[in-house]
């Protein structure tokens, strides 16, 4: 598996050769942290950071469920 994630300018890839749920959902916890740590830095509003990340995750499980279907 290939994850990629960008920030700004700043892009970062990251193969997953041997898939382990726990690592995957800490990474993604992390990610997160970082991106609502740097948006709150540049002055957006939590509120605003908080609606916009949660409905990115509503977004990714819609996309999983989707995909399983296929």
């Amino acid at each position: 598996m290939k994850v990629t994630m960008e920030i700004g300018k700043h892009k970062s890839e990251i193969v997953i050769q041997d898939f382990h749920e726990e690592y995957f959902v800490r990474m993604i916890y992390i990610a997160a942290r970082t991106v609502a740590d740097q948006c709150m830095k540049c002055g957006i509003d939590k509120k605003e950071v908080e609606e916009m990340m949660l409905e990115e995750v509503r977004t990714a499980l819609e996309d999983i469920e989707k995909n399983k279907k296929k």
